[in-house]
């Protein structure tokens, strides 16, 4: 009855003794994500989403992706930094800039992940908030990516579908 006693005070301590490992893991993982990102995953997302976005230097910060913990657990936001104080991008950005974002996001997952599984890349109206200027910046973006796979002999089909004849047009043009 004793070693059960024993034994049943030690197993009681275990989820205790684990969470403590686990928000050590996850510190860890904080500190390496906040030291690695900046120079990997959001530089390549920043450099896509300036050559798709109008006039990025008129923005009222630096738009960067923030990853760090709370009590719930990891957390990832799209942060607006400006001199005085930091908010989320969708707090101060509008729809079209934000979806900008998103479609800069898009074409970097497939750059880091995609392309190693998939030989093409179909878009559903990627233009649905853009202005004429800022398609066609996304034209160009998107010439500059099949003349990559061209001049690195990597396969990439690319399907592009568009609600409107004109924008149709300027994506055929591009490719």
């Amino acid at each position: 009855l004793v070693a059960v006693s024993i034994q049943h005070a030690r197993i009681s301590r275990l989820p205790e003794a684990w969470k403590t490992v686990q928000k050590e893991v996850q510190r860890r993982f904080a500190k390496v994500t906040a030291s690695h990102l900046p120079q990997t995953l959001q530089a390549l997302w920043l450099e896509i989403a300036r050559c798709i976005t109008p006039a990025p230097w008129q923005q009222p910060g630096t738009v960067e992706l923030y990853a760090g913990s709370r009590q719930s657990g990891p957390e990832a936001a799209v942060i607006v930094r400006g001199n005085t104080r930091t908010v989320l991008a969708s707090h101060i950005l509008n729809g079209a800039e934000v979806h900008n974002l998103g479609v800069a996001w898009f074409f970097t997952k497939y750059l880091t992940q995609g392309r190693f599984a998939y030989s093409f890349l179909v878009l559903d109206d990627p233009s649905d908030a853009m202005d004429q200027t800022t398609f066609r910046d996304l034209c160009r973006f998107l010439e500059t990516l099949l003349r990559l796979h061209r001049a690195w002999s990597l396969p990439l089909s690319l399907v592009v579908m568009l609600h409107e004849d004109q924008r149709a047009l300027d994506v055929a043009r591009a490719a």
